[in-house]
């Protein structure tokens, strides 16, 4: 994407070739292996462990750097994304078809509070999904709009 003529930023394709910065992406690890509990198909099993770090640190940035706004936004969204993934769904009514869905909650201008991947799970994960946005009040294919309480 970076060294795409169409989309190309100086930034990363001065500092790196793209098969370098592949390279680097491919032995990249963001979480230890050996302390993943449970295994996978365990109850309890976290699909997303190798990335959970980044994720979190993600949604405390976001937030932290967010000025607080009466009103916020909640919607689906999604990653695009082609390749093969268990978390990959497909959906028939958006522009990209094919990708990671998130539900993502933002202020009016666009800016990110916090996201939550809420692709392909079994019924346990998705009760995670919807209780780690506003505790469990979305649900399905709803646009919600929010009202945050006076800080």
């Amino acid at each position: 994407m970076y060294w795409s003529p169409e989309t190309e930023q100086d930034l990363v394709c001065d500092s790196m070739t793209c098969n370098r910065f592949e390279k680097i992406l491919s032995i990249e690890h963001l979480n230890d292996n050996d302390l993943m509990r449970p295994r996978r198909g365990g109850a309890g099993y976290d699909r997303l462990f190798r990335v959970r770090p980044l994720i979190e640190k993600l949604n405390i940035q976001f937030e932290a750097c967010a000025e607080k706004e009466m009103w916020v936004s909640v919607d689906e969204q999604i990653i695009p994304f082609k390749g093969r993934h268990s978390l990959k769904v497909y959906m028939m009514k958006k522009p990209k078809k094919w990708g990671y869905k998130v539900w993502v909650m933002t202020r009016a201008s666009g800016y990110v509070h916090k996201f939550v991947f809420a692709g392909n799970y079994t019924s346990s994960e998705k009760k995670a999904v919807e209780e780690g946005l506003n505790k469990g009040k979305i649900r399905g294919n709803s646009f919600v709009t929010l009202k945050r309480p006076a800080a």
